[in-house]
């Protein structure tokens, strides 16, 4: 928990099991996501700007898995965990098929609302805390990781299943992939 200074308090995600916290380095733990519509948590991203904002991704993505647990996108919370809301974008009035298995989400250390999330073969970005999104890259294959330049969050590597690692580039405030 980057809001905890001591290095006590831990923010955990688990498949299946939702969003659990300890102040304690691990004896006891608290379930932070017994409101959450889906507890398949897959990644989750704390803002270092301001801790109070994370972000949950659900849904497991990795081929072949044949017991995997289907997500429902992105979940926000504004207030450490205490509440969740669903910021996945709509494909018409049902949630964006893209988001059932979101693989990692990365948040801007500098801006809480500029979020980073791999999809099974998508990344998609948002610059206001989920209320937009656009997609920036479409792959072959599945996205199995992304991480962003400790030096420059706009310097973003993914490692693509069948394509190798791909690095983003930024045309005209337009985050890409290539």
């Amino acid at each position: 928990d980057a809001a905890d200074a001591s290095g006590n308090t831990w923010i955990a995600g688990n498949v299946g099991g939702g969003v659990w916290k300890t102040s304690d380095q691990g004896s006891t733990w608290t379930n932070l996501s017994p409101d959450m519509e889906n507890i398949a948590v897959t990644t989750l991203a704390q803002s270092a700007s301001n801790p109070q904002i994370l972000y949950a991704g659900t849904g497991e993505g990795w081929v072949g898995n044949i017991d995997a647990i289907d997500g429902s996108g992105v979940f926000k919370s504004s207030d450490g965990g205490a509440s969740w809301i669903n910021i996945t974008p709509l494909s018409g009035t049902e949630l964006n098929p893209d988001f059932s298995a979101v693989s990692r989400a990365v948040v801007d250390p500098t801006d809480a609302n500029i979020l980073v999330v791999s999809t099974s073969d998508k990344i998609y970005r948002t610059s206001d805390g989920g209320t937009t999104w656009s997609q920036v890259y479409d792959g072959l294959g599945t996205v199995m990781h992304v991480i962003a330049a400790k030096s420059n969050f706009d310097i973003q590597y993914a490692a693509v299943k069948n394509e190798g690692i791909v690095k983003n580039l930024v045309l005209k405030n337009q985050l890409m992939y290539n």
